[in-house]
């Protein structure tokens, strides 16, 4: 064999070892590539369609969020719960702060309803009246203001020069539906000062007309006008949770809307207010009033603010003075307050101290009580205590 022939061989050897090399391995290899790509295109297929089925999924979450939040602010005018002795009761409470006449007053059972999928049921009351133009409005506009819903269904009248008379039908709605207001509006307390000093006397209904329950809700203003800020607290540092307290019904002000922010309030004043914001219970076992040596003048308070102040030493709110007095009438000072504070808020100890620090870091007012515990509590730093006691409790 020959050069030439050897040179060919050795050729085509090494074609035939890289064909067996390509077909054997590269092509192996190459197929191999080609499956992991077919399988990287299949996770990424899956990938793709996870991300759509997540972002759908989250649209969902997303829209049924909203379609919850629609149902809520939809029912929440609404009250699910209330029943017809309630009715009763908050009618009575707009008629005796009106001043229209009322010559009758009669109502229906809740009847049920359906209107477009919407389970429902009315009460109807009709309100026979005769007042001013103004009077009459103003008991309307009551309705109205009523947070929940309460619509004028007839509204009958007829003028004689001054004087409107005529009925007026209220409707009530009772939805029932998890997403309806479930607030109670009325809550029952005991009357622990009904008693009879001689119980062979003839009966007094007179306590009738100073009923043993107070209305619970927020939505204070159908009660009254629409509150409008007070006069003398407009730049004042408490103007805002002075206003606050306003709105909600815990303070009035004067025939000119003053409050007096800077003037002292007395202790019954105090624990009338705190009775209102926090409507604590009296407990099982209390002490009487009778006990306390000055109870000549604690008798001629008003059964409210005997029972505020029943309430108040008994829950260890206020405390008596060492000569066995209560003195309702004597100012609140800072120390009282801090007492009061401490029973109030329990184990999270807040003392005045920490709340004029900070009155004075957020407003820049330095209250007297630092350097004069004994010295009387002003009207705005009571009410900016209770507020900030109700939140903490809040939290």
């Amino acid at each position: 064999m020959n050069k030439r022939e050897k040179l060919f061989l050795s050729v085509l050897a090494l074609v035939v070892i890289v064909f067996l090399y390509y077909f054997f391995v590269m092509q192996y290899q190459l197929d191999k590539i080609d499956d992991i790509d077919s399988q990287i295109a299949v996770k990424d297929s899956e990938i793709n369609v996870y991300k759509l089925s997540k972002n759908s999924l989250k649209t969902l979450n997303e829209s049924k969020t909203k379609m919850e939040e629609d149902f809520e602010a939809f029912y929440s005018p609404f009250l699910r719960n209330i029943e017809q002795e309630e009715i009763i009761l908050l009618i009575n409470e707009i008629l005796v702060r009106s001043e229209v006449n009322v010559s009758s007053f009669n109502f229906q059972d809740f009847q049920s309803g359906d209107y477009l999928a919407l389970d429902y049921d009315q009460l109807i009351a009709t309100i026979n009246i005769d007042g001013s133009y103004e009077d009459v409005m103003s008991l309307v506009s009551s309705f109205w203001r009523f947070d929940h819903n309460i619509y004028i269904e007839s509204l009958i009248l007829s003028a004689e020069e001054d004087l409107l008379t005529g009925s007026i039908d209220v409707a009530f709605i009772r939805v029932n539906n998890e997403y309806a207001s479930n607030t109670s509006l009325f809550q029952w307390y005991n009357d622990v000062y009904y008693l009879k000093e001689n119980p062979f006397s003839q009966e007094d209904f007179s306590y009738l007309f100073n009923p043993n329950y107070f209305y619970t809700g927020t939505d204070v203003e159908f009660y009254n006008e629409p509150f409008e800020e007070f006069s003398d607290i407009i730049g004042h540092w408490g103007e805002e949770v002075i206003n606050f307290f306003g709105r909600n019904g815990y303070i009035l002000g004067d025939d000119e809307n003053n409050v007096y922010p800077d003037e002292p309030m007395t202790r019954l004043d105090t624990v009338l207010l705190l009775d209102l914001v926090f409507r604590w219970e009296l407990q099982q076992d209390f002490i009487e009033l009778e006990s306390f040596s000055d109870y000549d003048i604690i008798a001629d308070l008003t059964d409210l603010e005997k029972k505020a102040l029943l309430k108040a030493y008994n829950s260890g709110y206020i405390f008596g003075y060492e000569d066995n007095t209560l003195r309702p009438y004597s100012n609140i000072t800072y120390e009282e307050l801090g007492y009061l504070g401490d029973n109030l808020v329990g184990e999270s100890d807040i003392t005045w101290n920490d709340v004029a620090i900070k009155i004075r870091d957020l407003f820049g007012y330095e209250s007297i009580g630092f350097n004069e515990p004994t010295a009387p509590a002003t009207r705005a730093e009571i009410i900016y205590f209770l507020s900030y006691i109700n939140d903490n409790l809040r939290d």
